[in-house]
């Protein structure tokens, strides 16, 4: 299997010895490929153009049956740093939030609603975000030789990161604290290839996995959690 690259998208590409291509949607969004052996990259990445609205369509899809799913409510799992977390909500509070062992405890208040406690949420992500990424940033710099103009975090829903290849700016979602260290590095790493390469050919994986040589196993064991 490998990974290509497609409008922002990573689609995941395995070979097969099959007549046709097709692709697939997952529940969790990734996008996958079976294509037969000897389909070149351009056409592959040609079809999935080909099917973008489709794809993105069926990614709004899952986006909202999700959210859906999380309403971001008392005694909710969630994820810190790849391990489980329990949420918690403090009605007396309007503003502010505490852990406690392996509890997040959100203020919102009396009358929250699912958005307002995603919100509460977002901003305890940003917060321990933003305590992590300022050492991180520097050690990923240092090792690829290349540095960004700026980062950023915020709050996006589809993407773990993103880069301004023309300002040099470097945006990071602050839903990546829900992950294990090792795979928020490997996103830093990322967009800083960005930097030097726009695309996501042969050449920017060769030279993201020589600052990140794990990439695609990191990737690949945090999708599974």
């Amino acid at each position: 299997m490998k990974i290509i690259n497609v409008c922002g998208t990573d689609v995941f590409v395995t070979k097969k010895r099959i007549k046709n291509i097709y692709l697939r949607v997952k529940n969790n969004g990734e996008v996958f490929v079976s294509a037969p052996l000897f389909m070149s990259d351009d056409l592959i990445v040609d079809f999935v153009n080909s099917k973008a609205e489709w794809i993105k369509k069926s990614r709004s899809k899952i986006s909202k049956r999700e959210a859906c799913k999380a309403d971001f409510s008392e005694g909710e799992e969630r994820r810190f740093l790849g391990s489980k977390y329990t949420l918690h909500i403090d009605t007396e509070r309007k503003n502010g939030y505490y852990f406690k062992g392996n509890d997040i405890v959100i203020c919102v208040g009396k009358d929250s609603t699912v958005e307002s406690r995603k919100k509460a949420l977002a901003e305890v992500y940003r917060d321990a975000l933003g305590e992590i990424m300022p050492e991180m940033i520097k050690r990923c710099e240092a090792k690829s030789g290349l540095s960004a103009n700026e980062w950023r975090l915020k709050n996006m829903k589809t993407r773990w990161g993103s880069c301004n290849t023309k300002e040099g700016r470097i945006w990071l979602s602050v839903w990546l604290v829900e992950k294990p260290y090792e795979f928020i590095e490997s996103v830093v790493y990322h967009e800083l290839t960005h930097l030097k390469i726009k695309g996501h050919g042969k050449d920017f994986y060769s030279l993201l996995e020589s600052y990140c040589p794990n990439y695609r196993s990191i990737q690949k064991s945090a999708k599974r959690r």
